[in-house]
């Protein structure tokens, strides 16, 4: 029965090693198609940006950073600012500002 039991498991990981193969080479490739477009400060510029963008027709890329800004802001601690609404605009060599 423990042949039986060893052979059956054999065969079961040959499709799941190769499962398991496919799966990571495959969150391996889109990882490498991730691109930094812009390095927050943590000054008048935000600091702490949410990753949930809104991109409207024309490309810009419109989202939101919890801290900077106005570092002299009421309501949050000293130093922290209330942080931004932003804009990211393409530009025609592919950078962005």
């Amino acid at each position: 029965m423990r042949c039986s039991q060893f052979s059956a498991l054999y065969r079961l990981s040959v499709p799941l090693s190769l499962a398991l193969t496919l799966v990571l080479a495959a969150s391996a490739q889109a990882a490498t198609h991730e691109k930094v477009l812009y390095r927050f400060t943590g000054g008048a510029d935000g600091a702490w940006p949410s990753s949930n963008l809104i991109m409207d027709a024309a490309g810009n890329l419109y989202g939101t950073a919890g801290a900077g800004g106005n570092l002299n802001c009421t309501g949050a601690p000293p130093g922290w600012g209330c942080g931004v609404v932003f804009e990211l605009t393409p530009s025609a060599n592919g950078k962005w500002q």
